[in-house]
């Protein structure tokens, strides 16, 4: 086992939660002097924090990668009742919030899954029915999936096959 370290000198807590196809990226959450950030890691470069989504308490976490880890999925907080919007992060756009599917008043959304290209992301979103399971594209954005009981609206993605099929 091997310590990936720290965004703060300060302070002592990193989390690891995904890791790339290629096994060379790990993505988490670590305390930094702000907060809470979203990292990326490799044996080459060290820690590297992605940033947070704007206003709310800074707190983020990083999740799922491309299989050359240069597409990161993730959430942070993005308001005063600890509501989650989901992100996408690239070396060259930075850390992008990816809004919402809909919603009556509160939202919420996270992608912790995705295609090895990073081309489709699942996970969740509020919608107008409630939380529910979502498929995200930059073509499309948000794509509510339902959920098994249209009583009851209250689902999630939680994987996708490498093809984005299922």
């Amino acid at each position: 086992m091997q310590s990936l370290g720290k965004l703060s000198d300060k302070y002592g807590y990193s989390a690891a939660y995904g890791i790339s196809g290629n096994g060379l990226w790990i993505s988490g959450s670590s305390v930094s002097a702000d907060g809470y950030d979203a990292f990326r890691w490799s044996a080459e470069t060290g820690m590297e924090a992605l940033g947070d989504v704007p206003g709310g308490m800074h707190s983020s976490g990083a999740g799922s990668f491309t299989d050359d880890g240069r597409i990161c999925f993730g959430s942070g907080i993005y308001n005063d009742i600890n509501s989650r919007e989901a992100f996408r992060w690239t070396p060259e756009t930075g850390l992008v919030p990816l809004g919402f599917a809909g919603g009556l008043g509160y939202k919420n959304s996270s992608l912790g899954s995705n295609t090895p290209d990073g081309r489709i992301a699942v996970g969740y979103s509020t919608t107008d029915r409630g939380r529910e399971a979502v498929m995200w594209t930059d073509e499309t954005g948000y794509i509510p999936l339902g959920a098994l009981d249209s009583n009851y609206w209250d689902s999630s993605a939680a994987d996708i096959t490498p093809d984005g099929r299922y």
